[in-house]
């Protein structure tokens, strides 16, 4: 200012710091026409982002559905995608549109059949709905689906072609024992490829768990160790009773990979539902096996002297949308006759926080009544819903849904077999993209023995049925879990437990 001073020097500087950008997504294989379906994986540059993605058209958010393993494209449709990290600014929508094939896809039906001949006769014990049959998901591994039977010792059976043609890997390792008998509860495999089993003990009745790892050779599997075998859940199940149960490998709400198990059995009062979870996927001691809320043994989520577990199911699956889990059991008569007028009743049970899970109210769904009880059969999960598949009363063979926000919908699919006031056996598959549902059942009257035994596959539109042979009376069936293209199931001959398997898929 005129005749002033001059002010001394001011200055400052500004730092500009701008968020790194994430790498948007890729995809394998890249967008284009195909004749076939195509198995669809994404991937980012960036370490430690997560992708979210939508196959609705939609723009893809941090709150779409989170990639956690190739996607299956059975039908024309886009993928969109996004990458995100903490911090970190999301990467620009990334998009591939996919064209499959110019003709409808082909359903292809293997009719029941017995495993091929072994010199010690696989067998397997009681089950109704539980998924015993996995796809490979070994990194590398060529997609082979698998099970196992039990012997001298325990054996898998697996096919390349879709459960076409199955032969069998041996083991000279005596898997959790050498007692013979024991009884598969559940079966899971994680992103890794380790197997995890849980059992009982044929000659302590012990719930027991058993980690398998798979050996392959031109990612086919060649042969498998346990790394370790016969550890016993926390707490006493009655296994001299009617006791079932499923493992099943899940994401919590922190997105960490986590085993859970739910079991059924008969406690002091008639009917009860126990669970727990592990913390990581390597358990290794008994007291890795925790409670819903990470204490130490097992969380009751149910219990009642309503009825008897001897003539009651249950099914847990994962909802990939919410990662909520959805129980449901209800009246299974198949074996044991009379029903006993008690509904069929669904669970939620969410994540909570990080290792911990809540338990909520468990909601009568469907009447009770001498005949009105429908037939508990089989529970899947995909991303949007839960499935549940019961012989209705009224309405023959349903297939209901429960959604990420707790509504259900009765008959999500039309009947595929509408005889009414049947009981029986059943399992069924959803198609990761929810577009196709296949189902193999085998039923009977309640009032005349007309039993009969059935594939179908639903398109959308339509369903595919074949009957199927097959004669005589079952002790149970087990069906696949994690297969996109179709659904296996295991059933289990009244008297011998021989293994048959029977496959409904789309080519």
């Amino acid at each position: 200012r005129s005749g002033w001073t001059n002010s001394s020097v001011a200055s400052a500087a500004y730092t500009i710091s701008i968020p790194n950008t994430v790498a948007a997504p890729t995809f394998s294989p890249a967008a284009g026409t195909y004749a076939s379906a195509q198995t669809v994986t994404l991937s980012t540059a960036t370490t430690g982002a997560a992708i979210c993605y939508t196959t609705d058209g939609s723009t893809p958010t941090a709150g779409s559905t989170s990639y956690t393993g190739p996607i299956q494209v059975l039908a024309s449709q886009t993928i969109r995608a996004i990458a995100v990290r903490s911090g970190w600014t999301n990467s620009s929508v990334a998009s591939a549109a996919y064209t499959i094939g110019g003709s409808a896809a082909v359903v292809t039906r293997v009719p029941f059949a017995a495993l091929p001949n072994h010199p010690t006769a696989l067998t397997q014990d009681w089950s109704n709905g539980e998924p015993h049959v996995l796809q490979d998901r070994s990194p590398g591994s060529a997609g082979e689906l698998f099970g196992f039977g039990w012997s001298d010792k325990l054996h898998i059976f697996k096919s390349a072609d879709g459960g076409s043609h199955w032969t069998f890997v041996d083991t000279t390792e005596s898997i959790a024992s050498s007692e013979y008998g024991k009884r598969m509860l559940g079966i899971a495999q994680d992103s890794l490829g380790k197997v995890h089993l849980l059992f009982v003990n044929g000659t302590s009745g012990q719930v027991e768990y058993t980690r398998l790892a798979l050996s392959h050779t031109s990612g086919a599997i060649s042969g498998f160790a346990s790394e370790v075998k016969g550890i016993a859940l926390p707490g006493s199940f009655n296994t001299n009773g009617d006791v079932r149960g499923v493992l099943l490998d899940v994401m919590d709400q922190s997105g960490a990979e986590t085993l859970v198990y739910s079991i059924t059995d008969i406690g002091s009062n008639s009917f009860r539902l126990r669970m727990g979870m592990t913390l990581g996927l390597m358990p290794q001691v008994s007291s890795d096996f925790m409670k819903l809320d990470g204490t130490p043994g097992t969380t009751l989520a149910f219990e009642t002297t309503a009825f008897n577990a001897h003539d009651h199911c249950a099914g847990t699956a994962q909802l990939g949308a919410s990662r909520d889990l959805w129980v449901f059991w209800g009246p299974n008569e198949a074996e044991w006759g009379a029903q006993d007028s008690t509904f069929t009743t669904r669970l939620r049970v969410s994540p909570s926080g990080p290792h911990t899970w809540s338990v909520g109210t468990p909601i009568p769904m469907v009447g009770s009544g001498a005949i009105s009880s429908p037939e508990f059969l089989c529970v899947t999960g995909s991303t949007n819903f839960v499935w549940f598949m019961y012989f209705d009363p009224a309405d023959g063979l349903s297939i209901d849904r429960v959604a990420a926000d707790g509504s259900y919908t009765h008959s999500a699919a039309p009947s595929p077999d509408s005889r009414i006031d049947r009981n029986g056996w059943g399992v069924f598959s959803v198609s990761p993209d929810e577009s196709r549902i296949y189902a193999i059942w085998s039923s009977f009257s309640r009032y005349a023995d007309d039993a009969s035994t059935r594939q179908g596959a639903w398109d959308g539109t339509t369903w595919t049925l074949f009957s199927d042979p097959l004669a005589g009376d079952a002790w149970g069936f087990a069906g696949s879990t994690g297969w996109g293209e179709g659904v296996v199931a295991m059933r289990m001959a009244d008297a011998d437990y021989a293994i048959a398997v029977s496959v409904i898929r789309t080519d």
